[in-house]
């Protein structure tokens, strides 16, 4: 299953593909491998879109960034970088596109701003920055990277309640919510994390008494379809 960053990348460039301004531009997707020889055919090689050269657009993998904190979403501002490269020298001849990096930004921007490109998220927009073209000294090509950005909520998976470990009289009850009865309870009496391929842990079958007055129980619930649960802890 494609997670959200990957399906924002992956439509944002069928959308550029699919507008035919783009015809004789190559778009690189930022997933495949080879992305730096990608680039260096299209700019440099008959190998571009239409029999052009001298000009393509990365669209390449995004970045979650935390917005805020906040609860029960994780909100994110989800950044996906598409940047422009023209190299002057072909694309301004007789087998290049003609359209310069400048141009090409400013498609891309009509193109995707305010775009909706995936059905459960909101609309990507153009982040503030200065989007000048840039020039790398060594292979003298001109680059623009254009930020979007797209408010993303991520919700936590469900988890199986934290379990309610009471003490009474050094001897210790682990219990969980009557409608998670089929859950496991595994419990330690170290600081590591109770879990069934723990060797230190221990599946909670019956009220017990640690073998050190003092101990602190720890305990976490699981259940099949559900996210282990939150750690209790009790010291007895």
């Amino acid at each position: 299953m494609k997670s959200l960053g990957d399906i924002l990348r992956d439509n944002a460039l069928a959308r550029l593909n699919h507008t035919a301004w783009f015809g004789d531009i190559v778009l690189v997707n930022g997933n495949t491998g080879a992305i730096d020889n990608s680039i260096e055919n299209a700019l440099t090689t008959l190998k571009g879109a239409g029999g052009k050269k001298g000009a393509c657009v990365l669209v390449d993998s995004p970045a979650y960034r935390a917005a805020s904190k906040s609860s029960p979403h994780a909100l994110c501002d989800l950044a996906l970088p598409v940047t422009v490269y023209e190299d002057a020298l072909f694309n301004r001849g007789a087998g290049g596109t003609g359209k310069t990096v400048s141009r090409i930004a400013e498609e891309v921007i009509a193109v995707l701003h305010n775009a909706v490109v995936t059905p459960t998220a909101g609309a990507l927009t153009l982040g503030n920055g200065d989007y000048r073209p840039q020039l790398d000294e060594d292979s003298g090509t001109l680059i623009i990277t254009l930020d979007f950005h797209l408010a993303a909520g991520v919700l936590a998976q469900p988890r199986v309640p934290m379990p309610l470990i009471t003490v009474s009289d050094d001897t210790v009850t682990i219990s969980l919510a009557a409608k998670f009865a089929g859950a496991e309870i595994w419990y330690v009496t170290d600081d590591s994390w109770p879990a069934p391929d723990n060797p230190a842990a221990t599946l909670y079958t019956q009220p017990f008494q640690p073998a050190e007055a003092g101990a602190l129980v720890s305990a976490v619930a699981f259940l099949e379809g559900y996210q282990p649960g939150n750690v209790a802890v009790a010291r007895t």
